[in-house]
C-alpha cells in the first residue's frame, strides 16, 4: 500500500490568497491544499514517489493545477517535479526566501502570461520581395536558363533571397511589437519555430488589460495580412524562476 507522505509543490501565494482550487486533475491522488508558513503559502498535493517522472500526463496535470489556481490569485509557479519530504523542509525554505518571494508577488501582482504566435503567408511575402526587386527576377531567370551549370550560383541566389525575407520578417516583427507594446508589462521575443511564423513571443499583461491586448494584437496582425494564435492566460513561467532551498529546519505550518 502506498504511503502518500511527501508533498508535491506547485506554486507560492500570499497567505491571504488561499482558497479553493477546483482542479480536476493533479499529481498524486489529492487533495490539493495550501500550507501556510509566515506570510506565504504553498500549494501542494500528497505523493508517494520521488522523483516524479516527466510523463505527458503529469506535465499536463501540473500545468492544469497552476492554470486553475492562478485564476483567483497571484501565484508564483514552480517548475515541474519539486517534492518536499516533510512540511519542515517547506517551512524552512519559505522562511529563508520570504522577503524575496513577497517582492516577486508584488512585482507580478495581477499579471498573466500569453504566448503570441503570429503567422503570415510565406509564399505571398516571397512574391512581394520579387515584385519589389525586378533585378532578382531577372537573375533567377538567367540562372535557371543555365541549368546544372548555374547550380551553385542558384544556391547563393537562394541565400540572398532568404536574407531579404528574414529582413522583411524582422521589420514586420518590430512593427507588430510596437503596436502592442503599450499594453505589455514585459515581453520575451523568441525565434520563430514554423516557416510561416512572423512573430513569436511570450508577453506579460495586466489582467485588466487582457481584452484590450487581444484586440490590439488582432488589429496589428490584420494590418499585415497575418493571423494570430494566443496561448494563455498562463502563469508567468517565462518571467521568473522560483527556487527553494529545501533544507530541514522546522517552522510551524497551519
Amino acid at each position: 500500500m502506498n504511503s502518500f507522505n511527501q508533498h508535491y509543490l506547485y506554486g507560492i501565494v500570499d497567505r491571504h490568497d488561499t482558497g479553493l482550487v477546483a482542479a480536476d486533475r493533479m499529481i498524486g491522488p489529492g487533495p490539493l491544499a495550501f500550507k501556510r508558513f509566515g506570510s506565504l503559502a504553498v500549494l501542494t498535493s500528497p505523493v508517494s514517489v520521488s522523483p516524479i517522472e516527466p510523463k505527458r500526463r503529469d506535465l499536463k496535470a501540473h500545468a492544469h493545477v497552476l492554470e486553475v489556481a492562478m485564476q483567483d490569485r497571484t501565484l508564483l509557479p514552480m517548475r515541474f517535479g519539486i517534492i518536499a519530504e516533510d512540511l519542515s523542509q517547506i517551512g524552512a525554505a519559505l522562511e529563508k526566501a520570504e522577503t524575496h518571494l513577497q517582492g516577486l508577488l508584488k512585482q507580478f501582482a495581477d499579471q498573466v502570461e500569453y504566448g503570441v504566435r503570429i503567422s503570415w503567408d510565406r509564399d505571398r511575402e516571397l512574391r512581394a520581395i520579387l515584385r519589389e526587386r525586378p533585378d532578382l527576377v531577372a537573375t533567377q531567370a538567367r540562372l535557371a536558363a543555365r541549368g546544372e551549370a548555374g547550380r551553385y550560383d542558384m544556391i547563393a541566389f537562394g541565400r540572398q533571397v532568404a536574407e531579404l525575407f528574414e529582413a522583411r520578417r524582422a521589420a514586420a516583427e518590430a512593427v507588430l511589437l510596437e503596436r502592442m507594446s503599450f499594453l505589455l508589462t514585459d515581453h520575451r521575443i523568441k525565434q520563430p519555430e514554423m516557416e510561416d511564423e512572423v512573430f513569436r513571443a511570450d508577453v506579460l499583461v495586466a489582467r485588466q488589460s487582457e481584452d484590450a491586448f487581444a484586440v490590439a494584437v488582432d488589429a496589428a496582425a490584420q494590418a499585415i495580412g497575418a493571423t494570430v494564435k494566443l496561448v494563455g492566460p498562463a502563469p508567468v513561467y517565462s518571467f521568473l524562476t522560483v527556487q527553494l532551498d529545501l533544507s530541514v529546519v522546522p517552522m510551524g505550518a497551519e
